[in-house]
């Protein structure tokens, strides 16, 4: 997979060396709510888990292009100045495109932070690298995202990356952004 930075952020592939870091994010019961993920309460429930997001982001899964890629692809988001992941992002399918007949390559992205690192713009920073990545590199031409509505968080991060809502239904917001949004977005 192809490693992306930004000022104080490295997405990049897991390792098998991260499980304390993402045993601590997927034990969070707060951070597990917002995301809707099952709350991992065990270290091996922890490692199950990691082993399924190494497995979908190996080197055969990068050998296409994004775009024509149907499986769910995982980031780890790592904070530079600790050598630390502090969360991850996720690439799938879209699974609810707006104006669904304009957008042939629609991808869905969805991302969690550990609870500490919540309020510094990490999320907006990240989001950004990402977009500019997907859209321009990997010729994308929407890419979706969607939070409970009670994740105001997430609602202010995507709106700050210049996503427009689109739909909601009685648990979830949806948004979208397009390549025509990318000049607007600065890193």
């Amino acid at each position: 997979m192809k490693k992306l930075e930004s000022e104080r952020l490295i997405l990049r592939d897991w390792n098998v060396s991260d499980l304390v870091d993402f045993h601590e994010i997927s034990s969070n019961e707060k951070v597990s709510d917002l995301a809707g993920f099952r709350l991992k309460t065990s270290k091996e429930d922890s490692f199950k888990n990691l082993e399924k997001f190494i497995a979908a982001s190996d080197d055969s899964t990068w050998k296409v292009k994004l775009k024509e890629l149907d499986q769910v692809v995982f980031w780890a988001i790592e904070l530079k100045e600790l050598n630390k992941v502090v969360g991850w992002f996720e690439l799938c399918e879209a699974s609810c495109k707006p104006e669904q007949e304009r957008f042939k390559y629609a991808k869905e992205i969805g991302f969690v932070l550990t609870e500490e690192y919540w309020g510094q713009g990490l999320m907006p920073e990240v989001i950004k690298r990402i977009l500019i990545y997907l859209l321009n590199e990997e010729e994308i031409d929407a890419v979706v995202c969607s939070h409970f509505i009670n994740n105001y968080q997430s609602e202010k991060a995507m709106e700050k990356c210049g996503f427009k809502f689109y739909l909601e239904d009685d648990e979830e917001k949806y948004y979208y952004v397009t390549k025509h949004a990318i000049d607007k977005i600065k890193i």
